[in-house]
């Protein structure tokens, strides 16, 4: 028992979670939850015509969902970061505001300060 607690402590140890250095570029809308909420009811509507018809209506439901959003001035945040290797990626970070130009790490797909 003690050996597979001291393996696992030592496994929680080696294992880390990949950081990524970035630099944020931009902020960019984002309407992920209203295309979300929109193709799921789409869907539900477009159920009464079958399959074919749920699928194309959660399709156009999931594109009128984020234009909606953004009409509204709904929009969330996400920012479109360019990371050590020159690609740029963008990423949700809907609690913390960063400004253009500031360093930052990317783990679990959020932004943290970059120390």
């Amino acid at each position: 028992m003690k050996t597979t607690i001291q393996s696992i402590l030592v496994l929680a140890l080696v294992v880390v979670i990949p950081v990524h250095a970035a630099k944020v570029v931009k902020e960019v809308p984002d309407n992920l939850p209203g295309k979300g909420f929109s193709s799921a009811f789409g869907f539900m509507l477009g159920a009464t015509g079958g399959p074919l018809g749920a699928l194309v209506s959660a399709g156009v439901a999931w594109k009128l969902g984020g234009i909606t959003q953004e009409t509204f001035g709904l929009s969330g945040r996400s920012y479109q970061v360019v990371e050590d290797d020159g690609s740029f990626k963008v990423v949700r970070s809907p609690n913390t505001v960063w400004e253009p130009g500031d360093q930052v790490d990317i783990k679990k797909g959020r932004l943290v300060k970059s120390f």
